[in-house]
Parts: structure tokens; C-alpha cells; sequence
């Protein structure tokens, strides 16, 4: 019944386009949408489309558009002189998600100041703050009491995973400090491998200097694209090389803390066709400061308007009232792109993603209407 809907309404659509009526084919287009909507919640009304794990947090910095919208070649940083691996004291800069507050006109010689406001101008974020702390800074654990408990049920024998985040001319240590706290903050018989996957970057920390660096690291690969090709497509490349079990997409300027991976493999595991996401806490673009809402643990669902842009909402009542904490996960009718982790052979079901998505935005809730 769902595909003869949708059969008559893409016939009605090529009638009107083949009259050239542009008026009846913006309104035909709008009514098309609304309807394979509405179909699509009758038949599954939030059900298996994203989950919300509470008190998994991937912590994300808050400046998702700065792989799009940097050029090639910008200015960044010359890398720090420290020792990216050496035990930094436990009262450094930033440890425990603390604030590193600089103040440009208080910076020495103006060397100092230009180096500032490269760093901000290149990555969007403080480049010039996020070189002063660790590549390992050590993060609270913002697990509820309810939350832990809970970990106490995940099931015995969770699938393993393939970690795959793309990038494209990111500053050293926001994407050392992401390998490092995936490496650190998950158990290793569930991380097969973290995936890198270089859009082309034109920066020389990201050439030999980051293969000499990661090839300490057994579990951590590199692929490079030979050209730019953007987001999806880069992730489609993460994809194909990866081998875990399930598949866990994430932006290449995070930071996870304890027990972030666990509740999303144990969904997976309790049903393949659940496509899972973490509370997604925010790193200042100021001061790098740790930022959670502990208030409802950060947990939103996601929507959409109109113009199909994706947002944000309060966790609806009827669900709220259904959770026994506000830990628990929750059903999402759409998903956020950046962080996710599915299973591979239902991503494969589902049609992976549209190759010809350019760089990011709107693939998120293709998935998610496929995610039935």
C-alpha cells in the first residue's frame, strides 16, 4: 500500500512536470513530502528511527560547519613544542574539562597575538587554548547514578565497532586529543579499529608527521582521498575499509568521556535496526571548557521544519513519562549527523548513504526516513 502511495504521487509529480506548471509543481512537491511523511509515522511512529542514549556522552565542540567552510591551505598554528605523549601534571590546563581563559590583548609580543587570531581564524574555534592542553586531558565521568546501574544490565556479549571520523586541514591536537580519547575511554575488544579518512588535507602536520604518529597505534588506520570529496563521500570511504561489526561515525574534533560506546552497542545489539546516538555535550569555542547539562543530561530529540533543516527538541512528555530516568534512552523521530553508530549490514540494507550528497547537511534525515 505505502509504495503504490508513493507510485501515483511520483506519476501525478512527472505529469506536472512535463506540463512545465512550476506553481502546481511546487505545491504538488510540498503535498508529496507531507503525505510519504504522514505515511511513513502511521506505519512506524518513532519507533527505530534514532535512539538517544542518556549519559553516553560524545562530546562535540560545537563548531560542526568548520571542516565546509575552511579553504585549502589556511593559516593555522605551528604545532606546540611539547611532547604529545609525555604525563602532563593533573592540574594542567583544561584537565577535567576546566576553562582556559586567554585574553588576546593580554598575549606578549605581538607574535603572540597573530598566532591567536590565525588559530581562530582558520579552525572557527580557540586553536591558540586547545594547544596548551593535553592531548590526553582527563575528563569527568558525568554518568548518573541510574546510568551506571544500568550499565550493570548491557548484555554479555556486545558487537564490536569500526570508528570512522573524516576530516580536512583540523589543528593537531583537537584531532590527536579525539584518537586519544577513544583509544583511552574504550574497552578494547570492543574498538576494532579507529578509521581516519583524509579529504585531501593540504597541511603538513596531517601528512608524514600524522602517519609517523598513529603508526604507534595499532588499531588506528589512515585513508586519504586524492581529491576533495566531501563528507558523505568521504564517509562512504571509512565505510568500505572498516571492518567492525557496527559502524560508529564521529566528528573529528570530539572528546569522549567514560562509557560513552557501551549503551550504544547494547541498543545495536538488542535490535540491529536501532540507529543510536549520544547525548552530544558542547567543548567552549572560547575557552575549550567542558560544557553538560546535568539538568536533563543534555537529552533532546530531533526534528525538523519546512525547509527540511534539522533541530532540536525537548523530550516530548508522553515519552518523558515512559523513562525511568533521565538517563534512559528515548525514541527520536530524526537523527543528528555528526555522531551515530549503526549496524553495518542494516546500513547497507538501508542503502548506505546518497553518494551524490555533497559535504554535509540533510543526509542525517535521508537516514532517518529509511530507518523504518
Amino acid at each position: 500500500m505505502a509504495r503504490s502511495l508513493i507510485t501515483i504521487i511520483l506519476i501525478k509529480l512527472q505529469r506536472l512536470i512535463r506540463q512545465e506548471n512550476a506553481i502546481k509543481y511546487g505545491l504538488a512537491l510540498t503535498v508529496a513530502i507531507f503525505l510519504i511523511f504522514l505515511l511513513f509515522l502511521a506505519r512506524h511512529p518513532f519507533t527505530n528511527i534514532a535512539d538517544v542514549v542518556g549519559g553516553s556522552d560524545v562530546v562535540g565542540s560545537g563548531h560542526d560547519r568548520v571542516a565546509a567552510e575552511r579553504k585549502d591551505g589556511a593559516n593555522v598554528l605551528p604545532m606546540p613544542d611539547q611532547n604529545d605523549e609525555k604525563d602532563h601534571p593533573r592540574d594542567g590546563p583544561g584537565e577535567m574539562g576546566e576553562a582556559v581563559t586567554i585574553t588576546k590583548e593580554l598575549l606578549g609580543p605581538e607574535e603572540e597575538k597573530k598566532k591567536y587570531q590565525e588559530g581562530f581564524d582558520a579552525n572557527s574555534f580557540n586553536q591558540y587554548a586547545s594547544d596548551m592542553i593535553s592531548v590526553k586531558r582527563r575528563l569527568p565521568d558525568m554518568r548518573s547514578k541510574e546510568c551506571k546501574e544500568d550499565a550493570k544490565k548491557y548484555l554479555p556479549n556486545l558487537p564490536d565497532t569500526s570508528v570512522i571520523l573524516c576530516f580536512h586541514n583540523e589543528a593537531w591536537s583537537t584531532l590527536i586529543r579525539s584518537m586519544h580519547s577513544i583509544l583511552d575511554r574504550t574497552p578494547s575488544h570492543l574498538l576494532t579499529e579507529i578509521i581516519f579518512v583524509d579529504d585531501a588535507s593540504t597541511l603538513d602536520h596531517l601528512k608524514q608527521r600524522l602517519d609517523d604518529y598513529i603508526a604507534k597505534y595499532p588499531k588506528v588506520k589512515i585513508v586519504r582521498a586524492k581529491e576533495r570529496v566531501g563528507l558523505i563521500k568521504g564517509r562512504l570511504m571509512g565505510y568500505r575499509a572498516a571492518k567492525g561489526t557496527v559502524l560508529t561515525f564521529l566528528d573529528s574534533h570530539i572528546e569522549c568521556t567514560e562509557g560513552w560506546l557501551e549503551p550504544l552497542l547494547d541498543r545495536i545489539a538488542r535490535n540491529v535496526s536501532n540507529v543510536v546516538w549520544p547525548v552530544i555535550d558542547v567543548i567552549s569555542l572560547q575557552t575549550l571548557a567542558f560544557k553538560s547539562d546535568t539538568s536533563n543530561y543534555g537529552t533532546q530529540v530531533g526534528g525538523f521544519d519546512w525547509g527540511l533543516q534539522f533541530n532540536w527538541h525537548l523530550v516530548p512528555e508522553r515519552d518523558k513519562k515512559n523513562r525511568p530516568h533521565p538517563t534512559s534512552p528515548v525514541r527520536s523521530p530524526t537523527m543528528a549527523g555528526g555522531l551515530f553508530a549503526i549496524d553495518r549490514k542494516y546500513f547497507e540494507y538501508l542503502g548506505t548513504y546518497d553518494e551524490d550528497f555533497d559535504i554535509w547537511g540533510g543526509e542525517n534525515l535521508e537516514l532517518s526516513f529509511k530507518t523504518t
